[in-house]
């Protein structure tokens, strides 16, 4: 499994094993082949449910099969061999796609879940403790950091797993949809208001949320919220489509967020299911409304028509990519590179 989800991701295969020996070259038919001496070998942590099913789900997510991975994670919940390592990953990633899939209520249940895990499993990493392997008892690492520590946490991972994902999906929604989801996310965080270190900072984020989707697209962000930079780049992708904003800008602000979602490695991609709509929608339009302001706005069409929003992080490079060659405008080196490696 660890072959095959290393070639999702990357392409290519791995170099070399754990222990540092160099990984056999994979052929056709190498894991079609039954081979009695692989078979009887038993990995040193044993065989475990709960890792296979996680590294499913990883292949799932690398091929964009997000609902399925989805789905595939659920079932690790309540599996009796869970270690430190697969309850973080199915946990976080569960958290992202439950908010995106399913009720506030059992994304929230999750995540606070995952962010005490993650709270408990870096304090173990810091301190060398981290082992696969290994069961915790992550609630009780949690309780014992401090307080300003697990708000720090809390307001960091539970914006980045469940309310950031939410609120780029809620992009390229109607007002009024808009208005009811985050209507139910207050109402869902209230019922849960006890689970929370801060729980008036999450209706705060809510509210801001409100004022850019429905009222100002450019309402300054909070003094309360500026601590934490994505609430900028949430801000630019609201405030680009603004009526009478140059192209060259909208372009801008568009690149400089995708940009820093990109970088966020793991949690991004659940932000690009709902970018890569946003874009799509935005410069469709563009494209059918102000052809007039472009370079080539046929082939730039063109380049549109033939994106599949199914691959949400190559899509959002390749219409950015697009946009950029139709608006006229070259791209920083370092930025190009980083859209280059995301479309592979």
């Amino acid at each position: 499994m660890g072959w095959y989800i290393l070639v999702a991701k990357t392409g290519s295969g791995p170099a070399s094993t754990n222990t540092g020996d160099v990984y056999t070259p994979v052929e056709a038919g190498f894991f079609g082949i039954i081979r009695e001496r692989l078979g009887e070998t038993t990995p040193p942590v044993g065989f475990s449910t709960s890792l296979l099913l996680t590294q499913i789900g990883l292949l799932c997510e690398d091929v964009e099969l997000y609902r399925t991975a989805w789905k595939v994670y659920r079932r690790v919940s309540g599996l009796p061999d869970q270690d430190a390592l697969t309850t973080l990953h199915y946990l976080t990633a569960t958290t992202s796609l439950t908010a995106l899939y399913d009720a506030p209520t059992k994304a929230i249940e999750t995540g606070v879940k995952a962010v005490k895990v993650w709270g408990a499993t870096e304090e173990l990493r810091t301190n060398g403790k981290l082992s696969l392997g290994h069961k915790e008892d992550y609630e009780n690492i949690w309780n014992r950091l401090d307080s300003s520590r697990r708000k720090a946490i809390e307001k960091q991972m539970f914006l980045h797993l469940a309310l950031g994902p939410v609120f780029t999906q809620l992009l390229a929604s109607n007002a009024e949809y808009v208005d009811w989801e985050l209507k139910q996310w207050k109402k869902a965080l209230t019922a849960h208001k006890e689970s929370f270190e801060s729980f008036e900072h999450w209706i705060s984020v809510l509210e801001y949320f409100r004022q850019l989707l429905t009222v100002n697209p450019q309402a300054p962000i909070p003094a309360s919220l500026t601590s934490d930079s994505l609430f900028q780049i949430l801000q630019q992708l609201a405030s680009s489509g603004v009526n009478g904003m140059p192209l060259h800008t909208s372009l801008q602000l568009h690149v400089a967020s995708v940009n820093y979602v990109l970088q966020l490695e793991t949690v991004g991609r659940y932000f690009m299911l709902g970018i890569s709509q946003f874009l799509y929608d935005f410069w469709v339009h563009i494209a059918e409304h102000r052809g007039f302001s472009l370079n080539s706005p046929q082939l730039f069409r063109e380049e549109l028509s033939k994106v599949s929003l199914r691959q949400s992080r190559q899509a959002t490079v390749k219409i950015l990519l697009s946009a950029s060659a139709a608006v006229g405008i070259g791209l920083p080196a370092e930025i190009l590179e980083r859209f280059r490696n995301a479309e592979k």
